[in-house]
């Protein structure tokens, strides 16, 4: 899907979380496909520092305020993201008090689905 978004020539924020730098899946070649595409900005967020991994763009939670500085000005965006069922549901209120509309941020589960409210 991340390469499909490319081909449009269209921005990509392209933010991912983890636990920390051991755990994080795919990170070679998302900064492979940001050194050939300049439409995409690829930001890290990691809980914790591992002290081994590559560093993140933060470290801790992700926050709003955060989340705000990541995302293009304009938030007319489409959203998609998956996780935890806690993590959705914060960033869910993240971006709707972010001014994303609901209808564009789309969420999938990795087990069973539940409601986010």
């Amino acid at each position: 899907m991340l390469e499909a978004a490319l081909a449009t020539l269209r921005p990509v924020h392209f933010i991912h979380c983890a636990r920390n730098g051991g755990v994080h899946a795919f990170r070679d070649w998302v900064d492979a496909l940001a050194a050939k595409h300049p439409q995409l900005k690829r930001f890290y967020c990691y809980a914790e520092d591992d002290g081994v991994s590559p560093a993140a763009d933060k470290v801790g939670l992700l926050s709003q305020e955060q989340l705000a500085a990541w995302l293009p000005e304009h938030r007319d965006i489409d959203a998609y993201f998956l996780g935890p069922k806690s993590f959705m549901a914060a960033i869910k209120r993240h971006l709707k008090a972010l001014g994303v509309p609901e209808k564009q941020s789309r969420y999938e589960f990795f087990g069973p689905a539940a409601a986010l409210e």
